[in-house]
């Protein structure tokens, strides 16, 4: 893309400032689903952001989309640590690039003896809180390249979740990985499953930052830990029946394990802001799928018309070896002899006399 090319540029390794790009968010654990427009790209950076360096490669980026293709975008950025790179055509698709340091983690209060403490921060420096999450972003694409992405069949399941959160506002409460809290304001739809309980509130607060979706974050580690903890592979179906029983076993209520973030230092629950009206909704929720799991529902679960039933059950004209015709009137007319006595079919044979 553009932005390594911004990368070459620069004069040499120790003057480099802009250090390199990755992908986090959906695209980079490949979770997208048909609809979604917008994808999240992290820029690391050697020294601490400032507005005047997220201006000056805003200004390059027009000027360097040229020599890398002929289709036509609009560069904006904002003053929270981003910049949005918009196409003009359709499917108009939109790329949110994150400034960002690893020196924004740094605490300057811990500073070891005999070593000089650390420089004074520029004047115009970005959000430390929008730098914090893209830096949470970096870690938790990590976390699923090395733990999720290689686990059959926990890329498929999650996109099936994601799916069930955009659809049902019961499972749509569960929090955000990267704010650890409520998720963005889920669509109006038209109907939705008569299974799905739907909760008293309907209020979400809603942010600007580009790494809250609707679909939950806090899933990824919910599907993580109970396909992990399987004795063996499982199939798709399988492991979303799984799931489901993890959910409605009451994993999500305040008195069960809860989910801790493995990306932070210090515990963290993931479901910390979830009230308990939203953990005993999901949780009522999950016991219902796994009914309708039970009676061969599923397409209700997954929001799709239910398959036509098969014309002929497969293997049942294979159960037994077919018999001709004239076996068939040969066997019915036959009679067995026992000792030599000749006997119907419903008379018991004779035993030799002295026994």
């Amino acid at each position: 893309m553009c932005l390594r090319v911004c990368l070459r540029s620069c004069p040499g390794p120790s003057a480099r400032i802009l250090k390199g790009v990755m992908r986090v968010g959906l695209l980079a654990k490949g979770l997208l689903l048909r609809g979604d427009r917008t994808v999240q790209l992290i820029l690391l950076c050697s020294q601490k952001p400032t507005r005047t360096l997220l201006r000056r490669v805003a200004e390059q980026l027009p000027r360097q989309l040229p020599m890398v293709t002929e289709d036509k975008y609009e560069v904006s950025s904002d003053p929270e640590a981003n910049i949005i790179i918009s196409s003009c055509e359709e499917p108009r698709m939109q790329v949110t690039v994150s400034i960002t340091s690893p020196l924004m983690r740094e605490d300057p209060s811990a500073d070891r003896e005999g070593m000089e403490g650390p420089p004074p921060d520029p004047g115009d420096v970005l959000s430390p809180e929008r730098c914090l999450q893209s830096l949470a972003a970096l870690r938790h694409a990590k976390w699923f390249q090395a733990r999720a992405s290689g686990l059959q069949p926990c890329v498929i399941v999650i996109r099936v979740f994601r799916d069930l959160c955009q659809r049902v506002p019961t499972w749509g409460a569960l929090p955000d990985w990267v704010r650890q809290h409520r998720a963005a304001a889920l669509q109006p739809r038209a109907s939705f499953p008569g299974w799905a309980l739907r909760s008293p509130r309907r209020g979400r607060g809603t942010h600007s930052s580009p790494f809250l979706s609707p679909p939950a974050q806090a899933m990824e580690l919910l599907v993580e830990k109970a396909l992990s903890s399987a004795m063996g592979p499982l199939s798709p179906g399988d492991a979303v029946r799984r799931v489901l029983e993890c959910v409605a076993s009451g994993t999500l209520l305040t008195d069960g394990p809860g989910l801790q973030d493995p990306c932070e230092r210090d515990q963290m629950d993931a479901l910390g802001s979830m009230t308990l009206q939203e953990r005993e909704d999901i949780t009522a929720s999950a016991q219902h799928a796994l009914r309708m799991l039970a009676f061969r529902q599923i397409h209700k679960i997954l929001g799709m018309d239910p398959l036509p039933p098969p014309k002929s059950r497969l293997g049942a004209r294979f159960r037994k070896r077919p018999r001709e015709a004239g076996e068939a009137e040969e066997g019915a007319g036959q009679r067995k002899r026992a000792g030599g006595v000749e006997r119907g079919p419903c008379e018991q044979p004779r035993l030799p006399s002295g026994t």
